[in-house]
């Protein structure tokens, strides 16, 4: 009886033993298929790297924009130009746009003529490097002139440009925001719009067919000007722009000296080169 008691215990504890191990090994297997190892996690982490990284390099591909490197030669470059500009230049005051549009991966050139009495400069865009007054840059596309000519007196320079002080005896009044008024006249097929800022009297002229483009580019001239100033004219300055193909030309006195600017391509453009002069 003791024997048969004895075995029935030794059997009672194996089968124990047995159901705690096979429940860990259970709990074991059911704990690893749910979480990634350590080397399921680095392999997903790269791959989801190495994704990101294509993404980055397909959407810096994309980009067209110049370099910095690029933008800082074609700056050198210019700089360069200026400086012998001005060294071909007979006079002892001398003053030139500092912004100058040039195409990205064009150069900038240019034609000088120059005396006691003033000079003119016409800066010009080439497809390669160019040496100021190189024949061939007479065919080269044109970006702006820029002309100072040099009078006896202040007195005399200022005749070239008397002011005018608009007002509704110059045609119907017009809002061109910013606290400005145009006044608004037409005649022989063209159209104006005449106002003062400053010491400056500007005019946009279109086709009497096109007057609202006008009125249009004169609201963009006034918006542009509230940011953006103008060299301070002694004693005045005047500017006429078009909407159309005739040439837009700004001039302003500056002591003896009177200076203007046209060929551009486009009165913003025109008044985005005067402001930078100096």
């Amino acid at each position: 009886m003791k024997k048969s008691a004895a075995l029935f215990t030794g059997l009672l504890c194996m089968m124990l033993i047995s159901g705690c191990w096979g429940g860990s090994n259970q709990d074991q297997k059911s704990n690893t298929s749910k979480e990634p190892n350590s080397s399921q996690v680095a392999q997903s982490s790269s791959e989801s790297a190495g994704s990101n990284s294509s993404t980055s390099d397909a959407s810096s591909n994309s980009t067209n924009e110049p370099s910095a490197e690029s933008k800082t030669k074609n700056s050198a470059s210019e700089s360069s130009v200026l400086n012998e500009v001005r060294s071909k230049l007979k006079i002892d005051v001398v003053r030139l746009p500092q912004f100058l549009p040039v195409a990205n991966g064009k150069y900038l050139s240019a034609l000088v003529s120059s005396s006691e009495k003033g000079y003119s400069v016409t800066f010009k865009q080439t497809d390669r490097q160019t040496k100021v007054n190189d024949s061939a840059l007479k065919n080269a596309k044109t970006i702006a002139t820029i002309k100072a000519t040099v009078f006896p007196s202040a007195a005399d320079a200022e005749k070239q440009i008397p002011y005018r002080k608009y007002t509704s005896s110059d045609g119907s009044t017009v809002s061109l925001g910013h606290n400005i008024t145009g006044y608004s006249d037409a005649g022989a097929g063209t159209a104006g719009i005449s106002w003062n800022e400053g010491r400056w009297m500007l005019a946009v002229l279109s086709p009497t067919s096109e007057s609202q483009k006008g009125t249009n580019l004169a609201r963009q001239v006034v918006g542009f000007l509230e940011k953006t100033a103008l060299p301070v004219p002694h004693a005045y300055g005047t500017a006429q722009m078009y909407t159309d193909s005739r040439k837009d030309t700004i001039s302003w006195q500056n002591g003896k000296t009177v200076y203007t600017i046209n060929d551009t391509s486009g009165a913003l453009t025109l008044l985005k080169i005067t402001a930078s002069v100096k």
